[in-house]
């Protein structure tokens, strides 16, 4: 079996990597807040097609979405070299701040469509 490499390249137990785990956990934790980052941004161009139907709402929440896929691609390689270095030193913290922050953006832009969804609905059945 050959040796697991990281993201640039190198073999994870060649000197230079930025860390030594056979796991790889920080490269599957940044493949996993890529992943995120997707999501949030197949999100936005879900709300832009709602323009025609909501207005400028529907910019609002695209405008929502891209923020906070572009906050979590550059907290991205941030909490990779942290997680690095964490492993090189054997002490590592969890993020949950990070973890946090999406997590209630993500609620609270989906309420807002639910909200934006239920009050369309209602504008459509009121005379």
């Amino acid at each position: 079996m050959p040796p697991a490499t990281g993201p640039n390249g190198l073999r994870v137990d060649a000197p230079g990597s930025l860390h030594q785990d056979p796991g790889l956990q920080p490269e599957r934790t940044a493949l996993a807040w890529n992943r995120t980052a997707l999501v949030l941004i197949i999100t936005a161009l879900m709300f832009l097609r709602w323009i025609p139907l909501f207005g400028p709402v529907a910019s609002f929440l695209s405008a929502g979405a891209v923020a906070v896929a572009l906050g979590a691609s550059i907290g991205r390689s941030r909490r990779y070299r942290r997680q690095s270095a964490g492993i090189r030193s054997e002490s590592l913290a969890p993020a949950a701040s990070g973890v946090a922050w999406v997590t209630a953006a993500v609620f609270v832009l989906g309420c807002a469509g639910a909200v934006q969804l239920s009050l369309g609905a209602i504008s459509q059945f009121t005379p």
